[in-house]
């Protein structure tokens, strides 16, 4: 025969999460910053990203206008001598 006693029916609950005001929630600002930190990073390797192939582009285009002033200073210096 069983004795049903309170002591013997609690149940022991696991930790699980408690609220903020219960105390848990553990460093959640310091979360928060990492979490931002991350982002930040991320945005600004973008930002690094772009201006890298802006730059790219920039050194491109003066190249093709190098050559395009060659070739017509060339094509001048042809119809000189002729």
């Amino acid at each position: 025969m069983l004795i049903s006693s309170p002591s013997l029916t609690t149940v022991i609950k696991g930790k699980g999460h408690k609220s903020s005001s219960e105390g848990g929630g553990g460093n959640v600002k310091k979360k928060k910053m990492k979490k931002k930190k991350k982002k930040d990073k991320k945005l600004k390797d973008e930002k690094k990203k772009k201006k890298k192939k802006k730059k790219k582009k920039k050194l491109k285009e003066e190249e093709e206008k190098k050559k395009k002033t060659e070739e017509e200073e060339e094509e001048e210096e042809e119809e000189e001598e002729s």
